[in-house]
Order: structure tokens, then sequence, then C-alpha cells
């Protein structure tokens, strides 16, 4: 009896994810002239589910940390259960504007004084301490940015204040943020590593199924759930 199925991208695709035309689940491939779904922020569940409706030939983007690895196979009738019961708390939040949280707008902060500024500047890695050049360092939702030299080193271009986002993206890669922190010193040095689970792959999926018995063992198929 299968208990699992694992998710594989066998033959990685090199386009950029990030060149894409957006689509609701992704990106539209021209190359491909087909739809690359995004499953990185998934969660198990999502992703059994979206595979149970999807179709074959599937294209997805992935974290390596998703792939090559057991997730539980539940019942039909389980997911049916989840997306419904999911479906009934957006309803009732909708209908209910006190149970959201409440947002900054709603509780503005009173800041009292001249708000400390700081320079940041670090040093990028990959998994293995290799400094990695190139890397954009970009100010959250602005278009001011620099990018890490030979020795993975960058200085951004302007002092930051407390609260400030730093975002980091390298191609294949999922991206990372620093948020600058209230320091004794006005110069901050950090080091940011991108780790071997943040890899980003994309490809067309391959699935396995994962039997429960003395010997396990896995079959190659083309539809997880069948009727």
């Amino acid at each position: 009896m299968k208990t699992a199925i694992q998710i594989n991208v066998d033959r990685p695709c090199e386009e950029n994810f990030a060149t894409f035309k957006k689509t609701a689940d992704g990106g539209f491939c021209l190359n491909c002239q087909k739809e690359v779904v995004d499953f990185s922020e998934m969660s198990n569940t999502e992703m059994l589910t979206f595979l149970n409706l999807g179709s074959k030939n599937l294209c997805g983007r992935f974290k390596s940390s998703q792939l090559e690895r057991p997730i539980s196979l539940r019942s039909k009738s389980f997911l049916r259960k989840t997306v419904g019961f999911a479906s009934i708390l957006v309803m009732a939040l909708g209908a209910n504007p006190s149970a959201h949280a409440q947002t900054s707008d709603e509780n503005p902060a009173i800041v009292q004084g001249i708000q400390q500024s700081y320079i940041v500047k670090g040093t990028v890695l990959d998994d293995q301490d290799i400094p990695l050049v190139g890397v954009n360092v970009v100010l959250k939702n602005s278009n001011e940015g620099v990018v890490t030299d030979f020795d993975g080193k960058f200085k951004f271009s302007r002092k930051l204040k407390e609260g400030d986002v730093l975002v980091f993206s390298y191609l294949g890669y999922e991206t990372k943020e620093y948020e600058v922190k209230s320091s004794d010193t006005t110069e901050i040095d950090i080091t940011i590593q991108f780790e071997y689970s943040d890899v980003l792959l994309m490809g067309e999926v391959s699935i396995d199924e994962v039997y429960s018995s003395k010997k396990k063992k896995a079959k190659k198929f083309t539809s997880i759930f069948r009727k």
C-alpha cells in the first residue's frame, strides 16, 4: 500500500524564472511555451492538492529541500476536508472584520527623537563558505541597491535606519532578507549565507510512489491519485 510520494526534477531547467510572465500559479516560459508552477512556497498539503488536480507533463519550481524526500500521502477525502475548512475560515474572516489582525496603520507607532542611522556592510557566502560574486543587495520596496564584489563583500550605498530590510538575491537561490536592528555602533557588519536548502530547481515534475512493506520499493507513475 502506497503511503507517500517523492517529488523529483530529473532534468533541471536553466531558464530564469524571474523573467517569466506571471500567471496565477507561477510563470509562463516562452522558450517551452508552457506554465511553470511555483511550488517553492507551498506546504506539503498544498502541493498534494495541486498535483491531484494538475495535468501531466507539469513543470514546477521547487526549493531543493522539497525534493527527493517522502511526503505523506493523505487521502482525497482528507485533502477535500482541508481545502473546505480553509474556504470556510476565509469566508468567516471576511464576514467578521474584527477577526483580522490589526495593522500598523490602525496603531501607528510614535517615534520620538531622531532615529539612529547605520552603515551596513558585509559578506555573502555559499554553503561551502565560498564568497559569492554579483549578489544583488537591494533595499526592500525600492530601486536602491549594490552588488557584491569578487570577495563577496558589499557596502550599502547610503545609511539605513532600524527596520529597513535588505533583500539578497542570487540566480538559482531563494532570496534572503536582513532587517536592520538597533546597534551600539553606527557600522553594522553582517554575513549572509546561502544554504543548499535555498537552492531553487525548476523543470518537469517526476513523482515516485513509496510503498509500505517489509521491503520498501518505489515505482514511477504518471498520476498520483488513481480513481
